[in-house]
């Protein structure tokens, strides 16, 4: 009799761990369920991607955008992040080489593989949108190749202007591919993206107007519509003639100099920032300008969008960035930098001595032959006046 009783306690007890075991892993399934659909994930296994670090930039709608540095092993990295709506996140490598960019929302798993020399082939999985974005990357991975290359040219051969008309006709040809999709297919989740990537710019606000017309609600994430909505009204609002709007930002000794400066001359204002290689490159042409009128005829400014304001002191001082440098606080969510529409940098806006825009979004030998003409006009009417 005591053999039984023993035997059924033994049943009881069994019966008891195994259902607190069920209550525990289904609770456990349940924590993990919820947790997975308030963050996104990003891993990646990529080829000859080089540096044991990668930067993530994590740009949250209506917020703060955010920088992590992500651990890489043997070309094999794993991120995470949060976002309750469809939002950027750029990739840089160790040496803040832009990777890819990629748009993301909580509940996404994406998934990178490919080689990072071949950019344009890595195949992205996680979502409907990201797998038309891929197959569009993959059909016009030559031309895209050679956008990129065309670029490189542009920057390390002092931006001479004819490399400038070669990369214009391809990113021409690109847009048109662009245009072609989103028009074929206003539906797909994949249109907006292809929108911002390749066929947005100060040319194409009409054209990027009137695609968003035809594509339904559904397809347009409030996120990204809010940024390409902001840089069409950005575009039509800058204008040559126009003030430049007043703010105050900080020099690298933390002193506040405000833009009612720019004023009595000319004012050539590059926005950059030291982690980008293109804007180090212009620096180059921004330094021959400053070289040749040291402030006395035409003023040089550069106002950085930096997120780590150390590398940015460190880079003014290793470089010796030697003409104004100031810096924009709230980066790319200041007020003043999305009220100029500055989408991309480099960028450089001309200023007269009155504070009126004259010329925006010139570059290399284009500004600096800009800048001479400007210069020469100026003195040739002080000349007419001194006679008179």
């Amino acid at each position: 009799m005591t053999k039984k009783v023993n035997l059924q306690i033994v049943i009881n007890i069994n019966e008891y761990m195994k259902n607190i075991i069920i209550f525990f892993l289904s609770f456990f399934l349940f924590l993990t369920a919820c947790s997975s659909g308030d963050k996104y994930v990003v891993k990646g296994d990529l080829s000859h991607l080089e540096g044991q670090y990668l930067y993530a930039v994590h740009e949250r709608y209506k917020k703060e955008l955010k920088m992590d540095t992500v651990r890489v092993q043997s070309g094999k990295f794993e991120l995470t992040g949060e976002s309750e709506m469809l939002t950027s996140l750029q990739l840089y490598t160790e040496d803040y080489t832009p990777l890819m960019q990629l748009f993301v929302k909580n509940g996404d798993h994406i998934s990178l593989e490919g080689d990072v020399q071949r950019p344009f082939e890595i195949r992205i999985k996680g979502n409907e949108a990201y797998q038309a974005v891929t197959d569009f990357n993959q059909r016009n991975g030559a031309l895209l190749q050679r956008i990129a290359e065309k670029r490189k040219e542009y920057y390390t051969r002092e931006k001479d202007s004819a490399y400038f008309d070669d990369l214009k006709k391809l990113e021409n040809e690109i847009c048109r591919d662009a245009e072609s999709e989103i028009s074929a297919k206003p539906a797909s989740p994949a249109s907006i993206i292809l929108m911002y990537e390749y066929l947005l710019n100060e040319n194409t606000v009409e054209l990027c107007d009137s695609l968003l017309r035809i594509m339904p609600s559904e397809a347009k994430p409030a996120s990204l519509l809010a940024k390409i909505d902001l840089f069409i009204e950005q575009v039509r609002r800058v204008s040559v003639g126009k003030i430049f709007p007043y703010s105050v930002l900080k020099n690298e000794k933390g002193e506040s100099v405000s833009t009612n400066t720019f004023r009595d001359i000319p004012t050539v204002v590059t926005w950059w920032a030291s982690y980008d290689p293109a804007s180090r490159e212009e620096m180059k042409n921004i330094r021959e300008i400053y070289s040749k009128y040291k402030d006395d005829k035409v003023r040089v400014v550069n106002i950085s969008l930096d997120i780590d304001k150390e590398s940015w002191r460190n880079r003014i001082k290793n470089d010796s960035l030697e003409w104004t440098q100031l810096i924009q606080p709230e980066e790319w969510n200041a007020s003043s930098t999305r009220n100029l529409g500055i989408s991309r940098i480099p960028y450089t806006m001309i200023l007269d001595k009155t504070g009126r825009l004259e010329k925006v979004g010139l570059e290399g030998d284009e500004l600096k032959k800009y800048i001479d003409k400007m210069v020469s006009r100026i003195d040739s009417l002080e000349s007419v006046k001194e006679k008179v």
